[in-house]
């Protein structure tokens, strides 16, 4: 009798001493697992299919909703069956994915990519929509997506000001070396003045050897040879600089 009261139910699994039930229910669904592996690389789609709704079905009878980790699995090999041109056995890895955990954003898009490619233009707008949901009802893919679209903002900000700075430097380093030339010719007349000037203008550069704050310091000097419109625009292009700091 202690021996049928101790022995496992279908909706249970051995846990081992000092082992957790995920760790068993790992353990034992290792077999199912490469079992499907096997399946899948022979062709054997049916097979495969088998032995993956056994680990699904187990894992349900212990509470087990999402399969994460498999699922990832699974799209890493859609990944390379579609890079490889294997449609077939791209599809049955997406499926398998969306089987292990059905709320995995990569998974959806890995679905929605599929459907491109084997051409099932009708069933793209259910994809996308599908993949849209998932990932905004996931915590951390609305966490990752936020930060890539600061990110790009960000970045994108930036390249605006530093062109806007680059028109600027372009714009008035004449002036700005006319003037040097000017002051430098105070001090030794003759050609020598011209190459001070020029060791001048070049002197930021020299002192941190960054084209980027060579730059910034040109533009901080071309300010003052701009007109009123021109220095809020170029005031503005500093502004669009500043966030890119703080957000990489």
């Amino acid at each position: 009798m202690a021996l049928l009261l101790a022995s496992s139910s279908p909706g249970q699994v051995v846990v081992g001493p000092g082992e957790s039930t995920e760790t068993a229910f790992r353990r034992e669904i290792r077999g199912s697992w490469f079992a499907w592996l096997a399946a899948h690389d022979e062709g054997d789609l049916a097979l495969g299919r088998s032995r993956l709704e056994e680990i699904v079905k187990h894992a349900r009878k212990i509470g087990i909703a999402r399969l994460t980790d498999l699922g990832l699995a699974a799209t890493l090999s859609a990944k390379k069956e579609m890079a490889a041109g294997r449609w077939d056995r791209a599809r049955d890895s997406v499926d398998s994915a969306i089987l292990l955990d059905p709320d995995l954003p990569e998974a959806r898009w890995a679905d929605l990519a599929v459907r491109s490619g084997t051409g099932r233009w009708s069933a793209i707008p259910g994809a996308l929509a599908a993949a849209v949901e998932v990932s905004l009802a996931d915590v951390e893919t609305r966490r990752v997506l936020l930060w890539r679209l600061l990110l790009l903002s960000s970045l994108a900000a930036a390249a605006v000001g530093l062109s806007i700075l680059l028109l600027a430097v372009v714009s008035h380093v004449s002036c700005l070396f006319h003037d040097l030339g000017e002051l430098t010719s105070r001090i030794q007349a003759g050609p020598a003045s011209t190459v001070l000037a020029a060791g001048l203008l070049c002197l930021p550069l020299i002192l941190t050897f960054d084209p980027f704050w060579w730059l910034l310091a040109l533009a901080v000097a071309a300010f003052g040879y701009a007109q009123r419109g021109e220095r809020t625009v170029v005031a503005v292009s500093f502004l669009l600089l500043l966030p890119l700091g703080p957000v990489l």
